[in-house]
């Protein structure tokens, strides 16, 4: 008689613990298809791709990037269905799949998650090397940011003494995000935390999505943005 009890009182917690459990799982599985599509749309805009109609005879091109496939198992297993190591084959499979990427970056398609970790190789120059991070989000975050955004779109707080009109609009957007204070106190504040983000541009240190959602939008030029 003691035993029903204990086991429904077990069975409604697993029953309880399982979807709780599929969630978790699932949101532990941060989507990043929306960051990495982004980054691709920027990376391989204005044609980009199109060199890919003619390497029929570039010998070097086609060197480096078997060499790089092959330093891949997995890219390797990807661009060659065979099972044998013929260089011919991977290389023919890796230009249709370039010109493949092309024409759904150019229709605005989005790739797919196996697309993505594998489009670095239809670069002209170095393939990008494979990350472990490659299915995350932050991974994908901080591409995005460093091909979207430059250093260089900052330099503007270097002269910002010198132009009134951006000192003026800068200190107004500033507020209007909350800051509290006179002029020279909200912009050497926000000088000081935007001076952080472009310290990252020239480091290994991984831009974040507050970066790229908050803290980046505030520190560029109030002028470009209008």
């Amino acid at each position: 008689m003691f035993h029903y009890p204990i086991a429904w009182a077990f069975q409604a917690f697993v029953s309880f613990v399982a979807p709780v459990s599929a969630e978790v799982k699932n949101v532990s599985k941060v989507s990043y298809s929306d960051v990495a599509n982004q980054y691709v749309s920027l990376k391989y805009s204005n044609d980009y791709l199109r060199f890919w109609d003619n390497v029929s005879g570039n010998v070097a091109l086609r060197t480096r990037k078997i060499h790089d496939i092959i330093s891949d198992p997995k890219a390797f297993k990807f661009f060659n269905n065979s099972k044998k190591k013929e260089g011919s084959d991977t290389w023919r499979s890796l230009v249709t799949f370039c010109k493949n990427m092309r024409g759904k970056i150019e229709n605005r398609e989005d790739l797919n998650n196996g697309q993505l970790r594998y489009i670095g190789f239809c670069d002209e120059g170095d393939s990008i090397s494979w990350s472990q991070d490659i299915n995350t989000r932050s991974y994908w975050v901080d591409k995005l940011v460093r091909v979207k955004y430059k250093a260089e779109d900052f330099n503007f707080w270097d002269k910002l003494v010198d132009n009134i009109d951006e000192r003026t609009h800068k200190f107004y957007d500033l507020m209007q995000r909350g800051y509290i204070g006179g002029l020279q106190e909200v912009l050497g504040k926000a000088k000081t935390e935007c001076q952080g983000i472009r310290n990252k541009f020239a480091s290994k240190e991984k831009f974040t999505q507050e970066d790229l959602d908050t803290n980046i939008p505030r520190c560029l030029s109030s002028l470009r943005t209008r």
